[in-house]
C-alpha cells in the first residue's frame, strides 16, 4: 500500500522540549508518524527520554515547541484542562508502576478511568453509555486478559504483580481510546509471564482496534511489534550532546597536549 494513503494515528514535528529553560533538550524531534492500528517497541538507552515522550504524547507534559496531533486533535493548541479531557478519552495508559488505588477493588480502579471521562464529558468518551454499559464492557475486558470475576471486589493491594498489570490494562482500554501507551510493563516479570503478558496485550488491544506504543528497554521483545525503533534514530537531542561532549572532550585534549609540549592557544 502506498504509504501516503494510510491513515496516521499520530504525528510529532519540529517537537523540542527540556524541563527547564537553562537545560539542555531531551527531546529535539523533527518528525515522526505513527500509523493507526499498528504496535511500536520504542526502546532507548536510560535517560535518552522514552518517559518523557509518553508524558508528551498523554498530554502530562507539554511541548514548548512544535506540533503533536494524536487521533484527529492537536495537543499544542490545547489548554492543560482540554489534554485531560483528550487524555481521558482517547488516550490509554498503563505506568510502570500501575498506579493502582491499594485500598480500591479491583472493579472501583477500572471504573474510575469511566469516571474521569464522565466528568468532563457526558458519558463514556460522550456517548451516553450507562453506568450498567461500563461495568458490562469492564467486564468483557478481564474477560480478554483471563481474570475471573472472582476477583472484581478484591483490593489491589492483594493482587501479584502479573494482575495488577491485566487490570492497570483493562482500566487503560475502558474509555476505548484510539492510542495505548504501556511504560516498560515488565521489568518485574520472568521470561514466560514476560511473553505471555506481551501476547495477551496485543490480543486485546487487536480486539480494541487501539494503536499501541510499548515502551522498554528489553530487545528480546521486539520481534513482537510491528515496527522496533530507538528513540535515538528521531530524537537529535541525544546526538546533539554527543556532539557537544566530543567538541569539549577534544578541547580538553588539544589544550592538554599543548601545556605538555609547552605550547599555548591563541
Amino acid at each position: 500500500m502506498n504509504n501516503n494513503l494510510k491513515e496516521m494515528v499520530l504525528t510529532l514535528r519540529d517537537i523540542k522540549y527540556a524541563y527547564h529553560d537553562d537545560q539542555a533538550l531531551i527531546l529535539d524531534i523533527p518528525f515522526w508518524a505513527f500509523e493507526k492500528g499498528s504496535s511500536v517497541f520504542l526502546h532507548g538507552e536510560s535517560g535518552s527520554g522514552k518517559s518523557t515522550l509518553l508524558n508528551l504524547l498523554s498530554g502530562m507534559l507539554e511541548a514548548k515547541e512544535g506540533q503533536i496531533n494524536i487521533a484527529g486533535a492537536h495537543l499544542h493548541e490545547l489548554s492543560a484542562r482540554q489534554r485531560d479531557r483528550f487524555r481521558a478519552e482517547h488516550v490509554g495508559v498503563v505506568f510502570q508502576q500501575f498506579n493502582l488505588i491499594p485500598y480500591l477493588s479491583v472493579m472501583d480502579n477500572v471504573l474510575l478511568a469511566a469516571s474521569f471521562a464522565s466528568g468532563y464529558s457526558s458519558g463514556l468518551k460522550s456517548s451516553g453509555l450507562s453506568s450498567s454499559d461500563i461495568v458490562n464492557k469492564a467486564k468483557d475486558l478481564f474477560s480478554h486478559v483471563n481474570l475471573p470475576e472472582s476477583i472484581y471486589k478484591q483490593k489491589a493491594m492483594t493482587l501479584s504483580i502479573g494482575q495488577q498489570q491485566r487490570v492497570a490494562i483493562v482500566r487503560a482500554l475502558l474509555n476505548s481510546p484510539e492510542i495505548l501507551l504501556v511504560d516498560e510493563p515488565t521489568s518485574a516479570l520472568d521470561t514466560n509471564n514476560r511473553d505471555a503478558f506481551i501476547r495477551l496485550l496485543l490480543n486485546v488491544v487487536a480486539k480494541e482496534h487501539a494503536s499501541l506504543i510499548f515502551v522498554s528497554h528489553d530487545l528480546s521483545l521486539a520481534s513482537y511489534f510491528d515496527e522496533v525503533l530507538e528513540l535515538s534514530n528521531i530524537n537529535l537531542a541525544r546526538s546533539h550532546s554527543a556532539d557537544s561532549l566530543l567538541n569539549s572532550t577534544d578541547a580538553f585534549l588539544n589544550s592538554t597536549d599543548a601545556s605538555m609540549l609547552g605550547g599555548h592557544h591563541d
